[in-house]
């Protein structure tokens, strides 16, 4: 089976080799051979008898073997909240009004890889979000949470990158891992959608294989008509690669700048560094979460960073409850129409004006 492979060494402490390709040409039946798992039948009612609970990181969105797309469109917030992720989960401490998971044995580890940012914009971004960090949050950042921010991506739908990004994972002992972003990683082209379905079904091997959490940041293919101006309409069509992401995600959470706030600012003459940004953030898949679970968060204003506040999303943002007949018509939506799924939820005068 392995006689067109040579074993090479991931790091000091592997405890199997990694599997590396002798011909180029050879390469993409090696990706599949090295990682994927050997297929196992089971009888329904011997799967019905395994009580064994889904353990979880974030309580209902990221079980810890998971993967979780944070997807919206530019400015949306969508890094800050995949590292605040990432940083209370080492932490231990939850995120927002997600509870930590079961699954949380207090040793997680973090390896980002920040295809967008490089080092000097990304160490900005974190000081902004972490100014005042104890001597155990240091040694936790230092320990805990491994970056890659190079100028060279990886190309996630090529062997040869595939089998670089596993190696690299391996060798940093991380069981978290963090895409920033999956436009940047999963094609060339928004509209490859050969490539990016290669990108994600390589992602849907690794987890099979190596039990690993994934948080993916997305972008929409491109801001279509009318979404900029009303980020209600958005779905998960403007996700490119959307049909494998909606496959392959255990949760799906959109993110859209409170456009009357937006509005309002710009209108008034106000000054924008001096105020916290609403954004509306909506959970519109979780396999076995709250589908539809929506509420608003509020990101620390610009003035407030200057001054040595932490650049996050709020922890105390409001839960919006949906009704039962809501989650029935998002359940049986079959494009998850954000429209559709916010339809009749007035967000001001559900937690109110001032939030």
């Amino acid at each position: 089976m392995f006689e067109n492979f040579q074993l090479g060494s991931v790091g000091p402490d592997d405890e199997e080799p990694a599997f590396i390709p002798k011909q180029a040409e050879s390469a993409e039946n090696s990706i599949i051979q090295a990682i994927a798992s050997p297929r196992r039948l089971s009888n329904a009612y011997d799967v019905m008898q395994n009580d064994t609970k889904l353990s979880y990181l974030l309580e209902g969105i990221l079980p810890d073997s998971g993967l979780i797309y944070i997807g919206g469109i530019s400015g949306s917030g969508k890094t800050i909240l995949a590292i605040q992720m990432a940083t209370d989960i080492i932490m231990g401490r939850p995120c927002m009004t997600w509870r930590l998971g079961d699954a949380i044995i207090g040793d997680e580890k973090v390896i980002m890889f920040s295809l967008e940012m490089n080092e000097l914009e990304l160490g900005e971004r974190m000081r902004h979000m972490n100014p005042n960090c104890s001597d155990d949050e240091n040694k936790k950042f230092q320990e805990r949470f491994i970056t890659y921010a190079e100028a060279e991506p990886y190309k996630l739908w090529e062997p040869a990158h595939q089998l670089e990004f596993m190696r690299t994972i391996r060798a940093s002992g991380a069981t978290i891992i963090l895409v920033d972003s999956a436009s940047v990683s999963f094609g060339e082209e928004l509209n490859n959608q050969a490539q990016v379905n290669k990108s994600i079904d390589f992602l849907r091997m690794l987890r099979a294989k190596f039990n690993w959490a994934m948080i993916i940041v997305a972008h929409t293919r491109k801001p279509p008509a009318g979404i900029a101006s009303n980020p209600a309409e958005i779905t998960l069509n403007e996700l490119f690669g959307h049909s494998g992401v909606s496959q392959s995600a255990s949760s799906i959470i959109i993110m859209m700048e409170d456009e009357k706030q937006r509005r309002e600012t710009i209108s008034k003459g106000a000054d924008a560094k001096g105020v916290e940004k609403k954004v509306h953030i909506v959970n519109c898949k979780a396999r076995f979460g709250a589908n539809g679970g929506a509420f608003i968060s509020t990101l620390t204003s610009q003035n407030d960073v200057d001054k040595g506040q932490p650049l996050m999303f709020r922890r105390n943002a409001i839960p919006i409850e949906m009704t039962e007949s809501q989650r029935q018509k998002i359940n049986a939506s079959p494009d998850l129409k954000l429209g559709t799924l916010m339809s009749g939820i007035d967000f001001g005068s559900e937690v109110g004006d001032d939030v």
